[in-house]
């Protein structure tokens, strides 16, 4: 099968292998649109005829692609229940950790969630004190000497109890605070983390529960310990401020972790009115807000919600980046 016959090929016995030829079976314009694609390199593929492309296959090709990307979360979550053994609350404490610690720091919180049970942060959830002294002590982040009187406690604290539940720490060079917003410091995440166990109870059976935008906003909008009001660092006092989780990390929690899970569970247990809550609460979030989104609005495609904002994230990632126009709805309405 070929483009144009400019070719002859011979089996061994010199007999003419029969060639299918495509050049007359569509329109020359078909061709050069594909190839178009195929070889520029714009943004994406499709960048300056986009504009030209149906509304209905783009809104129902937006609707597709939000479905397999929460379908594609779904099966990465369902390896993270096998590796839990089936551990609903550690499988979730997993992937809130590594959500908390957003791109930079997501490999040293992934680390520290396998690495700490979260059965032995829920016996000590009413102190809010060992919950610090566990995280950070398993965070690896109080192996310094430290002048002030509360990281030596919390040392002594974690001492304690990593001998008790028979611990290791993950090492502290892992984490990072460059190129960080203070609000988005490792530690801040880890007092913000610790004091969400502590208001809570267990997490997956609450959102069950609770699995509302308004609701989900109020669950993990936390703030930190008194301390951690005052400080950034140990050692290092700051003005005081609330530093709560924001709305729009509650939102990559909700986009994350929470619609995922939702839906596994719904899946896994035969429940269809979770899947339901799932994807009802994926199209009341708003849209995000980052580059990939950002220009597919310059480009006349505005999102009016997460639902809308992850199928764009879908189809650049795993469409447009890999020029697979002739599996995508829009490349393929743009070509005939």
């Amino acid at each position: 099968m070929v483009f144009e016959d400019d070719l002859t090929f011979k089996r061994k016995n010199g007999e003419l292998i029969p060639t299918l030829v495509l050049k007359d079976v569509f329109p020359p314009d078909v061709y050069e649109t594909y190839n178009y694609f195929l070889n520029n390199h714009l943004w994406i593929p499709c960048a300056m005829r986009l504009s030209e492309a149906r509304e209905v296959v783009i809104n129902d090709w937006l609707t597709a692609l939000s479905v397999a990307r929460l379908e594609r979360k779904s099966s990465d979550l369902e390896n993270l229940l096998l590796f839990t053994g089936n551990d609903w609350n550690q499988a979730f404490f997993q992937a809130l950790a590594s959500t908390l610690g957003f791109r930079i720091n997501k490999q040293p919180f992934e680390l520290l969630a396998r690495q700490t049970p979260v059965q032995c942060l829920e016996k000590h959830k009413d102190q809010l004190f060992q919950l610090e002294a566990l995280l950070f002590g398993q965070a690896g982040l109080l192996e310094g000497k430290y002048r002030g009187e509360y990281p030596k406690k919390l040392k002594k604290e974690y001492q304690h109890l990593k001998n008790k539940f028979s611990l290791k720490p993950i090492p502290g060079h892992l984490w990072k605070f460059m190129r960080l917003r203070p609000n988005n410091f490792p530690t801040i995440r880890l007092a913000q983390l610790a004091m969400l166990i502590h208001i809570r109870s267990h997490f997956f059976s609450e959102i069950i529960e609770n699995a509302e935008y308004n609701k989900m906003l109020e669950f993990f909008s936390v703030g930190v310990s008194e301390y951690w009001k005052e400080h950034y660092y140990f050692d290092r006092p700051s003005k005081n401020m609330g530093k709560s989780i924001s709305s729009s990390t509650v939102e990559l929690i909700m986009i994350n972790n929470v619609i995922p899970f939702l839906y596994v569970y719904g899946k896994l247990k035969g429940q269809q009115h979770c899947r339901d809550q799932a994807y009802a609460l994926l199209n009341s979030i708003p849209a995000e807000s980052n580059s990939v989104v950002k220009r597919f609005m310059e480009f006349g495609i505005k999102p009016d919600s997460a639902s809308r904002s992850q199928a764009l994230l879908e189809l650049k990632t795993n469409y447009c980046d890999q020029k697979k126009c002739l599996e995508c709805r829009i490349g393929l309405d743009l070509i005939k």
